[in-house]
């Protein structure tokens, strides 16, 4: 048995894989570049507006809360605590 070299790929062949290899790693490292600027320039960006999509949120269920409220306390007032309860429950939690 000789020890030969077995060749897959003829040179011509091997020399474009082995450039369009050293492409996709320019091509990673440019994708790379894009990302750590993206990430300088948005800094807290996602983060804040996910903050500020909360704080709406938080505001508008405290608004809903105040209105139930308000139309409980009128309710109570003009009818009564005993008269009608779970009416007057169900009719206030649709408010919002």
């Amino acid at each position: 048995m000789s020890r030969e070299i077995i060749t897959v790929f003829d040179p011509e062949s091997a020399k474009a894989i082995q450039k369009s290899a050293e492409l996709g790693e320019k091509a990673v490292d440019a994708a790379t570049g894009v990302g750590r600027y993206s990430a300088s320039v948005l800094a807290n960006l996602p983060h804040d507006l996910v903050g500020i999509a909360g704080d709406y949120i938080s505001l508008i269920s405290e608004d809903c809360v105040r209105l139930n409220w308000i139309v409980n306390t009128e309710e109570f007032l003009k009818n009564g605590v005993s008269k009608n309860w779970s009416s007057l429950v169900r009719r206030s939690s649709r408010l919002c």
